[in-house]
């Protein structure tokens, strides 16, 4: 009864399913963008600080902010796109596994929900949505976890890539002729702390 009621929701939710596809990739590029503009900020205050090393108020003069939500809001929404076609990929892994029995259970998965939809289970359970979570543990057993943690460390690793990005926009203003070589230095070692901090 599970499976022939999954296919029917399956077959008939092709449009939910994208509907809620590009929900959540709408929803991953926005956390993103929002990590790469908090990096921005947190690197900005500090480096404006009484208590930041010197030339820091200068570095911060000379990083512009114009333009900046574009660049961000464009490479944000690559990173989502491509979380949500990793996704598909760990499907297509699944089907394909060594292990038969997780083999036949994301084959019966996709054969419910077609590819795509199993997909669409897989990124709102790692989006952290407990029903997706439940009905996907009830499709692939011990192997929904693994798709979950994988999806889940996908997504913080292109938020600290996003980040990074912002601080090496930074650091590339350190070459500037406005700049001291010392005043260089000094703020290279900063920013070092700081990448740490981010």
């Amino acid at each position: 009864i599970f499976w022939r009621g999954l296919r029917r929701t399956g077959r008939g939710g092709g449009a939910a399913l994208e509907t809620l596809v590009g929900e959540l990739e709408r929803s991953a590029a926005a956390n993103l963008e929002g990590a790469g503009r908090a990096a921005e900020h947190a690197l900005r205050d500090r480096l404006a600080a009484r208590t930041a090393p010197a030339g820091g108020p200068a570095l911060v003069g000379a990083w512009p902010a114009a333009g900046r939500d574009v660049d961000r809001r464009t490479r944000a929404r690559a990173g989502a796109a491509d979380w949500t076609a990793m996704a598909q990929q760990a499907v297509h892994v699944l089907r394909s596994a060594p292990d038969p029995g997780s083999a036949r259970r994301a084959q019966q998965a996709v054969d419910a929900l077609g590819e795509r939809g199993l997909a669409a289970v897989a990124l709102a359970a790692a989006a952290g949505l407990d029903p997706a979570a439940v009905v996907l543990e009830a499709l692939l057993g011990d192997d929904a976890g693994l798709v979950r943690a994988a999806l889940q460390g996908a997504l913080v690793e292109r938020a600290q890539e996003q980040a990074a990005r912002e601080g090496a926009d930074l650091v590339s203003r350190l070459d500037g002729p406005d700049l001291a070589p010392d005043a260089a230095s000094r703020l290279r070692l900063r920013f070092a702390v700081l990448k740490g901090l981010t």
